[in-house]
């Protein structure tokens, strides 16, 4: 009123319509399962209740693995993919990654981007049962080959060494011939008979870049018979790198192996060795 104000900007009212955005947490992040295996996702939420929710659940490759609108998961051939677990209104979008495997074939525990290093790699061990006519070797612990339905194939503690105490310390240990970075092993069982037979109770799997100094990236105490692969996963962002890789049994399976020609006392038997790097 009293004269030139210049230029100005005037707004009467801003006005925001939108939603609190709602957090949910599942169960598990990742699955790993065989053909025709299903598992049932659980989500919850401290918001509301789920149910509200109306979440839409979806796989990216369905020829791998289905999941249906109450999030059933089922595993339908090897691969991966992702299940998404979603309600845009409410900035949901979960993922759960799915790996489907079959257990009696090494190659289907790969990591994509990775190789397995171990791969006709030299085996060295505390003992062996060098009978490669029975399945039994050294060699035979990274030949990308599993034991089957009576015919052994891997690696055995040699019955002759008189172990009949289950602390008696075994090892093997594979040369991956230069320093690498490792991302997965994986510790299959004897497969040719009852599966998982004289898989040790307590062990170290251990790294080394010199083959004398060793450093522990995992430890089992109380390890029961499996009934699959043992899948050892190792952070991108942990930087384990090593050229050997070992496995330190402290404690054998308290069961006698029966041989025949009798007692061959506590054994320690794998059917292969994979690692990722």
């Amino acid at each position: 009123a009293g004269g030139n104000d210049g230029k100005m900007v005037q707004l009467s009212e801003v006005a925001v319509w939108g939603r609190k955005a709602i957090g949910i947490t599942l169960n598990k992040n990742a699955l790993r399962l065989e053909p025709g295996d299903t598992e049932t996702m659980i989500v919850t939420s401290k918001e509301v209740d789920v149910e509200v929710l109306a979440l839409e659940w979806t796989s990216e490759n369905e020829a791998v693995a289905t999941v249906d609108a109450d999030g059933t998961v089922k595993a339908v051939a090897v691969g991966s993919t992702n299940i998404h677990v979603s309600n845009k209104a409410f900035g949901i979008d979960e993922i759960v990654k799915v790996e489907v495997v079959d257990k009696t074939d090494v190659n289907s525990y790969a990591l994509e981007g990775y190789e397995n290093v171990a791969l006709g790699k030299t085996v060295n061990s505390s003992s062996s049962y060098e009978m490669s006519h029975e399945g039994w070797c050294n060699a035979y612990l990274t030949d990308g080959v599993l034991g089957v339905a009576g015919k052994t194939n891997g690696w055995t503690t040699s019955p002759y060494e008189g172990a009949y105490d289950p602390k008696t310390p075994a090892w093997v240990s594979i040369d991956l011939e230069k320093v690498m970075t490792i991302r997965r092993v994986v510790i299959f069982p004897r497969s040719d008979g009852t599966y998982g037979e004289n898989f040790p109770v307590d062990f170290q799997v251990q790294v080394s870049s010199d083959g004398v100094t060793w450093s522990d990236i995992y430890n089992v105490t109380g390890m029961k018979t499996p009934d699959e692969p043992l899948v050892i996963d190792i952070p991108e962002d942990e930087g384990v790198v090593g050229r050997y890789v070992q496995i330190y049994v402290s404690v054998r399976v308290g069961a006698d192996s029966q041989g025949a020609g009798g007692n061959d006392g506590k054994m320690v038997q794998l059917s292969e060795v994979a690692v990722w790097g």
